[in-house]
């Protein structure tokens, strides 16, 4: 559960991203691609690639919460959400 809870708080943040820092992300953090690998599928300079991984980090370190155990919903269901799910 709570490995599901971070990969849905991840896509969440991850779709605030454009689609070049997104693509580069994937690419890099998430399929652990090299730099110039990332680059050359996405047909722009090594620079450029690291560049659009920094603003994508920046930008999930503002999207996400600070430690993973803030990811989870801040109560448990209530009775009627437990019936639902």
């Amino acid at each position: 559960m709570a490995r599901e809870t971070i990969e849905l708080a991840f896509l969440v943040a991850v779709q605030h991203l454009p689609p070049r820092q997104r693509a580069v992300l994937i690419l890099r953090d998430v399929l652990d691609w090299p730099a110039i690998e990332a680059a050359a599928m996405l047909d722009i300079s090594v620079a450029s690639a690291n560049s659009a991984l920094q603003r994508a980090r920046a930008t999930l370190k503002d999207r996400l919460p600070p430690r993973p155990s803030d990811w989870g919903p801040a109560a448990d269901p209530a009775a009627a959400e437990r019936a639902l799910l």
